[in-house]
């Protein structure tokens, strides 16, 4: 209650407004999708030498004025920085792939490097 004895509901009934209710947490990650899954080979060890040697990759959601857009990301563990990029309007698998490719183009990593992803369709794709 506000002083004067007026409730907050009150004032915002006689002024049309309402509360947003909190949004739905929403599952992104489909890892039901029957592809073979790599053994881990990160097992949360994230620490490392040098650049190149360990990256992590993933996909998220920004919300803008012209709707969602989906950005792929690949990080080096190293220097904590994003080695590979890429956007798109649709969450496909050329999405994760364009990233990887980037990624690999900007650095050039040398074999042994590992690479860990969550389980989602796009990095269980034949190209990725």
């Amino acid at each position: 209650m506000l002083s004067g004895g007026i409730r907050v509901d009150q004032l915002m009934r006689d002024n049309g407004l309402k509360a947003l209710p909190k949004r739905r947490y929403t599952k992104t990650t489909d890892s039901c999708h029957g592809g073979p899954a790599a053994a881990n080979l990160l097992d949360q060890g994230f620490g490392c030498d040098g650049p190149d040697q360990k990256w992590c990759a993933d996909i998220s959601y920004i919300w803008t004025t012209e709707g969602w857009l989906c950005l792929a990301i690949v990080l080096d563990l190293y220097s904590r920085r994003i080695v590979g990029r890429a956007t798109s309007n649709r969450l496909k698998k050329d999405l994760a792939v364009n990233a990887l490719r980037r990624a690999i183009a900007l650095r050039q990593p040398l074999p042994g490097l590992i690479q860990h992803t969550d389980r989602c369709n796009q990095y269980y794709s034949q190209d990725y």
